[in-house]
């Protein structure tokens, strides 16, 4: 989701640019799109089959969001082939990544827990709180011929 949304240089698109991005990938036979934006779940879930929801314990997330953004930080790693992030995007202003996911966290899980509650019929909800579950249902995961997955 953030290679839709982030234009060059960290620059936001319109709703119409980044909506017109997720309907083109939402009207194809099959897609995987992974991301928190909520701006967008009006056009994504009723497109899904399947919501999978990582929730990880906050300092998990954070040891894990604070290595990987010093890494590339560091190494002024591209992003999605035309964004760098840098220790100073990271923790410089409203959007940085660091402030945000610590403002976002709860909105998140206040907006998903009602959701995963009460799962529409016809729709697989998975909500694991460890990535250890993570892990033991990706390799339960078997593929069927025609590419369903049996669980």
């Amino acid at each position: 989701m953030d290679s839709l949304f982030w234009k060059a240089n960290w620059e936001k698109p319109t709703d119409e640019e980044f909506f017109s991005k997720i309907q083109a990938i939402t009207s194809q036979p099959s897609w995987i799109l992974c991301g928190n934006y909520t701006r967008s779940r009006h056009l994504i879930d009723p497109q899904c089959d399947t919501l999978i929801w990582l929730d990880y314990p906050f300092p998990l997330v954070m040891s894990r969001l604070l290595r990987r953004t010093v890494f590339r930080g560091r190494k002024h790693q591209l992003l999605w082939g035309h964004c760098r992030e840098t220790i100073w995007t990271a923790f410089a202003g409203k959007d940085a990544i660091i402030w945000y996911t610590i403002r976002y966290r709860k909105r998140l899980k206040l907006a998903l827990e009602p959701i995963f509650a009460d799962p529409q019929p016809g729709k697989i909800h998975l909500r694991f709180t460890h990535p250890s579950q993570t892990e033991r249902w990706l390799h339960a995961l078997r593929y069927t011929q025609n590419g369903k997955i049996e669980r």
